[in-house]
């Protein structure tokens, strides 16, 4: 991405063989924090103007579609807790905003949204997806509609999954 909140962001795609670049956008609104997520011939980027760039990899990162995500205020948004669910991909939106989102091939829904920030997350456990959050670790029904319920409310840094047990 490029230096600094402004500007456009660059994508690319490299050969690690050859070190060959096959294709490059630079055209990315804003700073891409954390790169690229890639599914099914699919590259999802978060851009610092707040849209969500599905873009297609074997056609040079050529835009699917775009879709406002968040308000453009934020700068650097975050993918955090890319998780896959029967054909779909479950992202949560910067760490301020809480969202976690739906993303389809064919566009971005909200699931669900907390009162405090994502820290970070991701581990499922059957239709249950579990998000570190500023204040404590949180579970979300995915068969319920986004039904969220808080499970240990203290301050967390981080989690670590083991044999059916989740450590915060």
């Amino acid at each position: 991405g490029s230096e600094g909140k402004a500007g456009n962001g660059s994508l690319a795609a490299v050969n690690l063989n050859t070190r060959e670049i096959l294709w490059k956008r630079d055209d990315l609104p804003g700073m891409l924090e954390r790169g690229a997520y890639v599914e099914s011939q699919r590259a999802f980027v978060a851009c610092g103007d707040g849209v969500l760039y599905c873009l297609d990899v074997n056609n040079k990162g050529g835009t699917i579609w775009a879709q406002q995500y968040m308000s453009k205020k934020a700068a650097a948004p975050r993918l955090l807790v890319p998780h896959r669910h029967e054909g779909i991909m479950l992202v949560g939106t910067p760490e301020f905003d809480g969202r976690i989102m739906v993303v389809s091939r064919d566009g971005v829904t909200e699931l669900c949204q907390f009162n405090q920030r994502i820290i970070g997350g991701g581990w499922r456990n059957q239709n249950r997806l579990y998000v570190i959050l500023a204040q404590g670790l949180a579970v979300v029904n995915l068969d319920r509609d986004g039904a969220k319920k808080m499970l240990l409310e203290a301050e967390m840094v981080s989690a670590c999954e083991g044999k059916d047990l989740l450590y915060a």
